[in-house]
């Protein structure tokens, strides 16, 4: 039985040395592009999970009647909540939001806080309080019973304060990495929510 020949003839060395090199050079050019689209969604997912975390805040501080702070270490590149359990003593929550987040590889933050004035009223301890609306009061110091008392940030700390009555102070979380990918998680009013603005958004 003789074979037949085949109607497809098989590739020459060279052409199979052209096309490997034609594969190379397709490959290094496509990598850096990757290596950046890899890098560039590192830095989207840290602005995503710090925008989680002042989501759950912002929400938690409503339900509990209690402040939670957003904890911003710019140096170590830790973000961590923790909440008020009395006496202005702030201790991370007892589930999986209370761990220190630390941010990827080569991603940076800056920061910038306007700390918005927590003024309470002190009374005696046989009164009731009940939260109310209302324009902001005046700062006062060596505050007495009956007299109003104002809570500024704690000094060497930087951290975003969330209210029970609804206030948030005011601040801009700028994420950068290596390759000059940028994103912002930005609250601009103490009412307002953080979010994070969308291409060409105006921020303020």
């Amino acid at each position: 039985m003789t074979r037949q020949p085949s109607n497809f003839p098989g590739f020459t060395l060279i052409e199979l040395i052209m096309v490997m090199a034609i594969l190379v050079l397709v490959a290094s050019v496509i990598a850096p592009s990757l290596r950046g689209f890899g890098i560039g969604r590192k830095t989207n997912d840290a602005g995503r999970m710090i925008l989680g975390l002042a989501q759950y805040a912002r929400t938690q501080c409503e339900a509990e009647g209690r402040a939670y702070r957003l904890n911003l270490d710019q140096s170590g590149r830790e973000v961590w909540l923790t909440a008020d359990t009395g006496g202005a003593v702030f201790t991370a929550p007892t589930n999986e939001f209370g761990d220190r987040y630390s941010l990827p590889e080569g991603v940076q933050m800056s920061v910038t806080v306007n700390p918005q004035p927590n003024a309470q009223l002190n009374v005696a301890a046989n009164i009731q309080q009940q939260t109310v609306q209302g324009p902001p009061l005046l700062e006062q110091s060596g505050a007495q019973p009956n007299q109003l008392e104002q809570n500024q940030h704690d000094q060497g700390t930087l951290y975003v304060e969330f209210q029970p009555g609804g206030r948030t102070d005011p601040a801009t979380i700028h994420l950068t990495d290596s390759l000059g990918h940028a994103v912002d998680v930005v609250c601009q009013s103490a009412t307002e929510a953080f979010h994070i603005p969308a291409p060409g958004e105006v921020t303020r």
